[in-house]
């Protein structure tokens, strides 16, 4: 996933608020992947000058 850095605060904040309803937790419940919300499997923010975006790695899933 890549974004704008200048696009990075207002990221946070939907996703903070995605966060706190009630569907996400149920979703993610029900996910049978249980490593799904694990952290190790992101990458730590790169960020590249060249063209000011900020890349993340993680798992693809299609479930």
């Amino acid at each position: 996933m890549a974004m704008a850095e200048g696009d990075l605060p207002a990221f946070d904040k939907a996703l903070g608020e995605v966060m706190k309803l009630p569907v996400y937790w149920l979703a993610r419940a029900r996910c049978r992947d249980t490593d799904a919300g694990d952290p190790a499997l992101w990458s730590q923010p790169r960020y590249d000058p060249e063209d000011e975006f900020v890349y993340l790695n993680g798992p693809c899933r299609t479930e």
